[in-house]
């Protein structure tokens, strides 16, 4: 899996783990109420991470 940032690029890259998908809760809210989106699901990804866009990838 791959995570861009908007204006920073490339900012991790993930290694999906299980691919079991899984009904999930706590990512999107819909932005005028606040509520939960319906409909959210995740995986078991294990992520590397940039700190910033010039930096070195760390685990």
């Amino acid at each position: 899996m791959l995570a861009y940032v908007n204006q920073q690029g490339l900012m991790a890259v993930g290694k999906v783990m299980d691919v079991k998908v899984e009904p999930g809760v706590g990512i999107f809210f819909d932005d005028e109420m606040g509520q939960q989106l319906p409909d959210e699901y995740h995986i078991e990804v294990e992520w590397s991470v940039k700190d910033s866009p010039c930096h070195q990838w760390r685990s």
